[in-house]
């Protein structure tokens, strides 16, 4: 058994509080691990009480880096699981950090695939193929991306998205003479974007 012989506010983390055993230094916690973990000066902890504390610690501050990351834009639970395991927590801090997120509803798949296929039909706009690919890599599964797909109605926009977008690269392509290159322009640029054949072929008919 050890002693907390000391708790002690961190002076540049005023969040956080370090913990003394024995008077010498343990670890340093969030201060609201205290009241859950039942810490105070003077307690006597054995090792498996010992090692709560740090398991519980890196939970915390495995949620907290997830919470930071949100301050920019939505994840989904593999990109949030990725970026865990890059910062070398274990399988399960990460398993528990997840789940305890996607309970409070801050990682949620469904809603990060309306978002990611509303950018990519309003602020950069792309073909069906290209969104439902990004997003499996993204480790949405297909029967979310099938859901929000339908919902959205993004297959069946696709000619007129191709369209659009393909009518303002045509006015940056004004100043080539050879209407064969334009078309293998116009052609590549559809198809990096993501759209099938069959849309670009009657794209490009309507537009040429």
């Amino acid at each position: 058994m050890k002693k907390i012989t000391k708790i002690e506010n961190q002076k540049k983390r005023e969040n956080r509080v370090s913990i003394f055993l024995d008077d010498n230094f343990f670890c340093g916690i969030p201060k609201e691990l205290l009241l859950k973990l039942d810490l105070f000066e003077g307690k006597e902890v054995n090792e498996e009480e010992m090692l709560r504390v740090i398991e519980e610690k890196e939970i915390a501050e495995g949620k907290q880096k997830v919470l930071n990351l949100f301050n920019r834009r939505m994840y989904s639970e593999q990109e949030i699981t990725d970026k865990l395991k890059k910062k070398g927590y274990e399988e399960s801090i990460i398993t528990t950090v997840v789940q305890n997120l996607k309970e409070s509803s801050l990682i949620d798949d469904y809603a990060f695939a309306k978002a990611f296929i509303h950018d990519r039909l309003c602020l950069n706009p792309k073909g069906s193929f290209k969104i439902g690919y990004e997003l499996k890599q993204k480790g949405i599964s297909q029967t979310i991306i099938d859901k929000v797909f339908s919902e959205e109605k993004v297959v069946e926009g696709d000619f007129d998205r191709a369209l659009e977008i393909a009518k303002r690269r045509l006015e940056t392509l004004k100043k080539i003479n050879d209407k064969v290159k334009i078309k293998r322009r116009l052609y590549d640029f559809l198809l990096r974007r993501g759209f099938s054949y069959e849309i670009i072929r009657g794209t490009l008919e309507q537009l040429l």
